[in-house]
């Protein structure tokens, strides 16, 4: 066992005299979630919370706070050490990684709710020398975060010779802290007498004990050091500052430490310098083999020993009994001798894996070349565990000209400021880096040139500096140059970190380069071979980042299940990233919204649970994207609100995604004003950073919104700086392409707008699109996807989107043929039903009540038509209820039939079929009718003519032809109406234009659906005839006199002779 866990073991209290007045003030004091016990040295503090836990049963936590808990890291590694080994739970605590820095309040929130959890209530968590943090520390602050968290009937005691610090004194006011303090702690007389009975049992002598208690004023280190040394002159007690309790001690020490045998005090003497120690580590340092019994007697004659078990037995001296021995020996051995002990004590505990203990009697030793070896043996493993401070205060105190001749101080210097001050640690960075050049350390410069490249990396991001973008162009040049000239690498673990760091780097400035994937391959293959999770984890999110910029899904897919198959699932911030990652991915696919938005979920719980919010903007932006894709613009607007929030102080990126999804809610919402002015501040932050993809991505999207507005001058503006690259993302380029196909269209360019689409679709249908880069503007894409299916371009490919995305125009689609209407009706000529292009069958009784009610609804408009008119139509003999109960029951039929609910409507007893649902050949005939009607007025003779060819081609026969019912009966003449109508006027024109065929057929066509009306065969008999065809015409004629005769009795109108006349007369 690390004896550093002496740390966390509570003293063994048994034997220890019960201080019953002060359990039944802990008792009471328990109703705070703090209790801070203050007094001197040797007041019996520790001892007193000790035996209160053990006299009470409590569970419990106990920790020694220690200088290096200053170190929030620090502190965090050892107290999940603690829980571990205190509840046994299988599952650790999320690690206090570097991302939680900036955060640790949330992080220690969680940390502490996570905690609790774990523990048998009530219980106590005990932090015993809490005098030793820093007041500047941020523990204090987390103490008061774990108070404010802490489950009623639990508490947290304070053990300090010092007054509780401002950032905990302030929770006076709130009645959430109690205080024992040294006026409490004294012992009363009475309590005097009883403790010195208790450790002197058939020797003790009350009134000896009372004189003891009169000098000793209640100081409980007092009465039992005059207890073992027979008494001494009287001190003054009201006074107990520091150095005064430390001089009172070391006057009856003396006495105390003189009556021991010569060997025992050899013992006290060397085991001084351990902070604590075992048998084994006693024995090791001293030499006698009977260091266990020895030990032994110490605590059990009272010799201010505490002594801890867990997997192993542990002592420490009391803090007054070990300043009183290490004065002892400074003041009998020299300066030389001194330095031999400090090595051998730091040996001992190197061997018990006790490196940091190490460090201070190296230090006094001033053996600087042992402390510098055992910082560099340490240093991975404290930056592993996020402790920082802990790892630059050991290199700190290691004398500049040390420091200065291993540049390896100077790279852990840098790796320990690069969360913190990326800047700072860019420059330690490449200080080392030279440094490491002059001696030919290869594997110090190129680890060393990685630290330089990540600093860069973050400063762009973090601090919106431009001069780092320069900055990492010079170092991606030297290592460019430095494997041209054949440079190799001198292991396969440095090669790694080079190659994950080149390919973040090249991601950021060049994500062109065609040796990107080489250097993404290269990672990745060398960190799975070393089996370095976090180098695995980063080779990872480089690699998958740059297949989700560069669009390549099918890539990221692969990436992410071998991911899932290498790298352990756990807690920390790099798996929020890669739900981050995750949700990009999934918003990039057609139905992959509530999987990118259970991925974003999954990463906010992660965050939530660790405390960690490095990755939240992010997570929130994908949950805004996802709420787009689904058309959830109000849930969208919740997310980008909460980004708002984390703005101050984030990473470019974060503030570039913020305004792009603010932009994007605007342009839906239709606030295009300000869309434009988010999309000019995305901009304005790509530029500072200049990452060629997100100032790609801004300039599209400004461009995009800029043609929204109208202001084409502009948008062009944008797209002429935008460099084409097709070849590097083929997902910025299909963005391009639609874009510019927007353009086209606002300028009146429809056969350029066409090639744009046309390439654009092809290429997403290719690599699998659904999204443009980062955007979705359903009225935007659902304007070219029309227009690409009115023109058959890529048509299934755009269906399934449409469908998939529930995508509708503003204007009904009816004359877009191929657009995925989930039911079409045709109703002229006949009746069929169609689902998703599949005829639904009529056969059986159970479903000719459900079409009757469906062709009933079309009949009488399709839209708000009454119940009380559908039960009069189609149950005329049913009363009251019983003709609601028929129509309920056939509307509940109707709806299983078509398998939605959706479909058809009910709205205050009134039916409509549902628009977004239903394509209707009379619709789409009425449609174009009024169209019709509209380019007439316009005087736009080409287009009518056009539509009225569409119309009456699209007029197959009478309304619901095989039906006789009455209610089918104004419909089918009002559209008949139209189309005799329609049909005249369209023959005319065709006529006028020469087009006699055309005329013919329109006129035959006519006169199927009206075999009665005279003029269709004048107008017939004419066209036949200036064909030349003019037996045909002739015959129209008596087609037409016996079709009257038969049908109604008469002969032809006088009209109709006059023109069989001129033919004959032409005859």
């Amino acid at each position: 066992m690390d004896v550093r866990l002496a740390k966390i073991c509570r003293p063994n209290a048994k034997g220890a005299f019960p201080r019953e007045r002060l359990f039944q003030a802990f008792d009471a004091m328990r109703a705070n979630p703090l209790v801070y016990i203050n007094g001197p040295a040797g007041s019996g503090k520790t001892m007193l919370v000790s035996s209160y836990i053990e006299a009470r049963s409590l569970a419990h936590l106990w920790y020694r706070i220690d200088e290096g808990d200053s170190d929030i890291g620090t502190f965090f590694h050892y107290l999940s050490l603690l829980v571990k080994q205190s509840t046994g739970a299988r599952k650790t605590l999320p690690p206090f990684s570097p991302e939680a820095f900036s955060s640790f309040h949330t992080f220690a929130l969680r940390f502490f709710e996570n905690l609790y959890l774990r523990m048998k209530f009530p219980f106590v968590m005990v932090l015993d020398n809490y005098q030793l943090l820093e007041p500047s520390s941020p523990t204090h602050e987390i103490i008061r975060i774990a108070a404010d968290v802490l489950p009623d009937g639990c508490s947290i005691g304070l053990i300090s010779r010092s007054a509780a610090p401002p950032q905990l004194s302030v929770l006076k006011a709130s009645k959430k802290i109690g205080f024992i303090n040294w006026e409490d702690l004294r012992f009363t007389e009475e309590e005097s007498v009883a403790l010195l009975r208790h450790v002197d049992g058939d020797e003790f002598d009350e009134g000896q004990a009372r004189r003891y208690d009169a000098i000793a004023g209640g100081w409980a280190a007092g009465l039992i050091l005059m207890a073992r040394g027979g008494g001494g002159d009287p001190v003054e007690h009201h006074v107990m500052d520091e150095p005064a309790v430390q001089e009172i001690f070391n006057y009856f020490a003396t006495e105390v430490f003189s009556g021991l045998r010569p060997e025992l005090q050899e013992f006290l003497l060397k085991t001084s310098f351990l902070p604590s120690m075992t048998a084994e580590t006693a024995l090791d340092l001293t030499g006698l083999q009977h260091s266990r019994e020895i030990l032994s007697e110490l605590v059990q004659g009272n010799y201010f020993v505490e002594n801890y078990f867990r997997e192993k037995r542990s002592y420490q001296y009391h803090p007054l009994f070990h300043d009183f021995l290490r004065s002892t020996v400074y003041s009998r051995l020299n300066r030389e001798e001194i330095r031999d002990v400090l090595r051998h004590v730091a040996h001992a505990l190197i061997e018990a894996g006790r490196f940091e203990e190490a460090l201070p009697p190296l230090r006094e030793a001033e053996d600087w070349q042992t402390v510098v070896s055992l910082v560099l043996t340490n240093a991975p493993s404290l930056v592993k565990q996020g402790r920082f401070q802990t790892l630059q205060e050991a290199i700190a105190a290691i004398p500049e000209a040390v420091r200065d001749s291993v540049p390896w101080m100077g790279y852990w210097l840098g790796v320990c400021n690069l969360p913190f001050d990326p800047t700072e640690s860019m420059k330690l960075f490449e200080r080392a880096f030279f440094e490491f050049e002059k001696q030919n350390d290869r594997t110090g410069q190129l680890l060393a040139w990685c630290g330089a490249i990540d600093s860069a990396h973050l400063e762009a991001f973090q601090n919106f500096r431009r001069v780092s973008s320069t900055v990492m162009d010079r170092w991606i040049a030297w290592l460019e140059k430095d494997v041209e000239g054949g440079a190799g690498f001198p292991s396969e673990m440095v090669e790694a970190h080079v190659a994950t760091s080149m390919t973040g780097a090249l991601l950021v400035r060049r994500p062109q380069d065609p040796n990107i994937r080489q250097w993404s391959r290269r990672a990745l293959a060398l960190a799975r071979s070393l089996g370095d999770e976090m180098l695995i984890t980063r080779a990872f999110g480089y690699s998958i980042g740059l297949s989700n910029i560069l669009g390549d899904y099918a890539d990221t897919f692969t990436l992410f299940e071998e991911m899932d198959r290498t790298v352990t699932p756990g807690t920390g911030p790099f798996d929020t990233g890669n739900e981050v990652n995750r949700a990009v991915l999934y918003n990039q696919s057609r139905d992959g919204a509530d999987l990118a938005l259970a991925a974003v979920n999954k990463g906010l719980k992660i965050s939530e649970d660790t405390g960690i919010c490095f990755w939240v903007p992010m997570l929130l932006a994908q949950g805004a994207f996802a709420c787009f894709n689904k058309g959830e613009q109000r849930e969208a607007g919740r997310f980008i609100d909460r980004m708002k929030d984390h703005l101050k102080g984030a990473p470019i990126l974060v503030g570039c995604q913020y305004y792009q999804m603010a932009a994007l809610r605007s342009c839906i919402d239709g606030d295009i004003a300000t869309a434009i002015r988010h999309c000019e501040e995305q901009l304005r932050l790509a530029l500072d950073v200049e990452c060629p993809w997100i100032t790609a991505a801004s300039r599209l999207h400004l461009a995009i919104v800029l043609s929204e507005a109208g202001e084409l001058r502009r948008a062009h503006e944008q797209l002429e700086v935008f460099p084409l690259l097709p070849d590097f993302s083929p997902i910025l380029h299909y963005t391009y392409l639609l874009t510019k196909t927007s353009l086209e269209l606002k300028e009146g360019n429809q056969d350029r707008a066409i090639e744009y689409l046309r390439e654009g679709l092809a290429l997403a249908r290719k690599k699998g699109y659904v999204s443009m880069f980062y955007w979705w503007d359903p009225a935007f894409m659902t304007r070219l996807y029309s227009m690409a299916l009115r023109h058959g371009i890529e048509t299934g490919y755009v269906g399934a989107i449409v469908k998939a995305r529930d995508l509708f125009p503003e204007e009904m689609p009816l004359d877009t043929p191929d657009w995925p209407w989930p039911f079409k009706v045709y109703t002229l000529g006949g009746f069929r039903l169609l689902k998703d292009d599949t005829p639904i069958p009529f056969e059986g009784r159970s479903r000719q009540r459900p079409l009757t009610l469906l062709k009933s609804i079309l009949a009488l408009g399709g839209l708000q038509v009454p119940e009380h008119t559908l039960t009069e139509s189609l149950w005329p003999d049913a009363l009251g209820d019983a003709a609601h109960s028929a129509y309920t029951t056939t509307l509940s039929r109707l709806r299983r039939l078509l398998g939605s609910d959706r479909a058809v409507e009910v709205q205050g007893h009134k039916v409509s079929l549902n628009r977004r649902y239903f394509w209707v050949d009379a619709w789409l005939f009425e449609d174009l009718c009024r169209k019709i009607d509209a380019l007439r007025k316009k005087g736009d003779r080409e287009g009518m003519v056009q539509r009225m060819e569409e119309a009456a081609e699209l007029y197959g026969g009478p309304f619901l032809s095989a039906d006789e019912e009455f209610w089918t009966i104004s419909t089918r003449e009002s559209l008949q109406s139209r189309f005799l109508k329609l049909v005249e006027g369209l023959g005319e024109e065709l006529e006028n234009d020469g087009d006699l065929a055309k005329a013919v057929e329109c006129y035959e066509k006519a006169l199927r659906t009206d075999d009665l009306i005279e003029e269709f065969y004048q107008r017939l008999m004419k066209c036949y005839e200036n064909e030349g065809r003019h037996a045909e015409a002739l015959n129209t004629y008596f087609r037409c006199k016996k079709t009257l005769h038969g049908r109604l009795g008469v002969t032809p109108s006088g009209k109709t002779q006059a023109v069989y006349e001129a033919l004959k007369r032409n005859q």
